[in-house]
């Protein structure tokens, strides 16, 4: 027997390095501290079989009997573990207590009788029998873990008959060592058998509990939740393999989807489970194209926020399955309801006085305008007039995003070109009615009128927080008079470097100029200020601008046969 005990203990200890070997991110410390104490009590049954002395078999017996101390105790705690039963600490420490002082008893010399009274030996040729007489501690250890198993029974039946969850897979390679150890010690008295058994049940039992381990985290979720998340017990969670099939899942999932109870693990969720289906199957299908998966979900006047991770079991990273976080949202949801319908009510009501701001804006520079234009009766009107060009031309624009163009940038500069010529209140009146030509030195002195503008718009309109604005109507009054060949005033600018709704204005200045009566000429027919306009364009227009403008010159003679004799 001795020899079978040496090869159970070389399986024990090789099995043993085998789980070392997975380097698994998180082992449950009952395992470790049940899988090292197996091998030390096969150890233990074997010394007994090999020493000589009657001290050395005491001392290899106190070795062997771990299994019945701190073993029972750590599988006792382990299955209570997992079937979520929580043990108050005193009941811990007591079950602890007492195993612990049982295997002080038998160690130490003078005490150990009370639990071994005497131990007889005889030598056969399947090796060493051991007639052991039993003391009476170890008469109250047997009823003492007889109590302990049917307590697991017991509470084990409790939580089945209350509907209470637990994964059988898990919990049940515990029950299967305790049940087949304790129907093998009855077996062992009942037959008056002296060979211990133990020792080869152990070794058996060591290649049983590795070889369910290697699935064991494949039906843990706490363990691959604390692998990802860190674990939060709020949430409820739902696990599958790479296959779509069903691993584990917490209370609180079973709580939120109890047809989850309902089905097998390692299957995949059938098409008949309807709600599950949609949601985890259509999840997985999204996560294994790459795609995100964020699934809102209202049950029972509770909204959850559905989430996917992969998870790893290894320290390699190799992707083990995808797990479902389900999280109680309803709060943050009916938060961000609140939060939007009162942002799109603000948002209305700041747009509503944004126009109305902008309508009032635009009224006062109309009339500023206006009072530049009263100056001389032919100018009359002038300034809104350039503003209902522009208005065409850029709303043209926008209609087919040209040159950058979009609605909103087009009623600002409609809008800001009201001020344009802003800045002819600072020349005087007599060269404004001068019929005839200027002299070289007049149109010098018309020319600062540029310059004047830009200063007055940017006073008028410095402390309005729309900055952007306020560019577009310096930036008008300043160069509207800049020619695309770079023979303009004030700055000489040239092309592109002209600002594009300085460009814009100019051909809508011009266009008045030419169509209405002034001082020194009398009006042009409509054609011919057209045909003026295109022939300037690349000298003193954008020629990127010709196209725009033949397609909006229908409606600008238009506009003007309809306003230009009541201005």
């Amino acid at each position: 027997m001795a020899h079978i005990y040496l090869a159970m203990f070389i399986v024990a200890i090789a099995s043993l390095i085998y789980v070392g070997l997975f380097n698994y991110k998180k082992i449950e410390p009952y395992f470790w501290g049940i899988s090292i104490a197996l091998p030390v009590s096969i150890l233990g049954y074997y010394l007994s079989a090999v020493v000589r002395t009657q001290e050395a078999i005491y001392v290899s017996l106190s070795i062997a009997f771990i299994d019945a101390t701190f073993l029972s105790s750590m599988v006792f705690a382990c299955v209570l573990k997992e079937l979520h039963v929580k043990l108050h600490t005193h009941v811990k420490l007591i079950v602890y207590f007492v195993n612990f002082i049982i295997y002080m008893i038998t160690i130490l010399p003078y005490t150990r009788h009370l639990y071994i009274k005497s131990i007889a030996v005889s030598e056969t040729a399947l090796g060493r029998k051991l007639y052991i007489e039993f003391g009476p501690v170890m008469i109250f250890h047997r009823i003492f873990l007889a109590c302990l198993f049917v307590y697991m029974l017991l509470k084990r039946a409790q939580l089945t008959f209350r509907g209470k969850t637990f994964n059988n897979k898990i919990t049940l390679p515990y029950y299967i060592i305790i049940e087949s150890g304790a129907t093998l010690v009855i077996l062992q008295e009942l037959f008056s058998i002296e060979y211990a058994l133990l020792p080869i049940y152990y070794g058996i039992g060591m290649v049983y509990l590795v070889a369910w381990h290697r699935k064991r985290f494949r039906h843990d979720i706490e363990a691959i939740v604390t692998n990802i998340f860190g674990g939060n017990e709020k949430n409820g969670y739902v696990a599958f393999d790479n296959e779509h099939r069903l691993i584990a899942a917490n209370e609180l999932a079973f709580k939120i989807f109890p047809q989850l109870m309902t089905l097998d693990i390692d299957e995949p969720i059938p098409q008949s489970e309807e709600q599950l289906y949609r949601i985890f199957e259509t999840g997985l299908e999204k996560h294994d194209k790459g795609e995100i998966v964020e699934i809102d979900e209202d049950l029972e006047g509770i909204r959850y926020r559905i989430t996917t991770k992969y998870y790893s079991l290894d320290k390699a990273h190799t992707m083990s399955g995808i797990v479902f976080a389900i999280e109680d949202n309803t709060i943050q949801r009916n938060h961000e309801e609140l939060v939007n319908a009162y942002d799109m009510d603000l948002n209305a009501e700041v747009e509503k006085k944004t126009k109305r701001f902008k309508m009032m804006q635009q009224t006062i520079e109309l009339r500023v305008a206006e009072l530049i234009d009263n100056r001389d009766e032919m100018f009359r009107g002038h300034s809104r007039r350039i503003a209902d060009v522009v208005q065409i031309i850029t709303r043209y624009m926008a209609e087919d995003k040209l040159m950058g163009m979009s609605y909103e940038l087009a009623d600002d500069i409609s809008r800001a070109v009201a001020l344009y010529d802003v800045g002819m209140m600072s020349i005087r009146g007599e060269i404004i009615s001068k019929p005839g030509m200027l002299t070289e030195l007049e149109y010098e002195y018309v020319k600062t009128h540029t310059n004047h503008g830009g200063d007055v718009v940017y006073k008028l309109l410095s402390n309005l927080e729309d900055k952007e604005y306020v560019d577009l109507a310096c930036s008008i009054a300043l160069y509207h008079h800049e020619r695309f060949d770079g023979t303009g005033y004030p700055q000489g600018l040239k092309g592109t470097e002209i600002p594009l709704e300085a460009r814009i204005v100019a051909i809508a200045d011009v266009y008045d100029a030419l169509v209405t009566k002034r001082c020194y000429k009398d009006t042009m027919e409509y054609n011919e200020a057209v045909m003026e306009i295109l022939n300037s364009m690349g000298t003193q227009f954008d020629p990127a601008l010709k196209k725009i403008f033949q397609s909006c010159k229908g409606r600008i003679e238009n506009y003007y046969r309809l306003n230009v004799n009541k201005n």
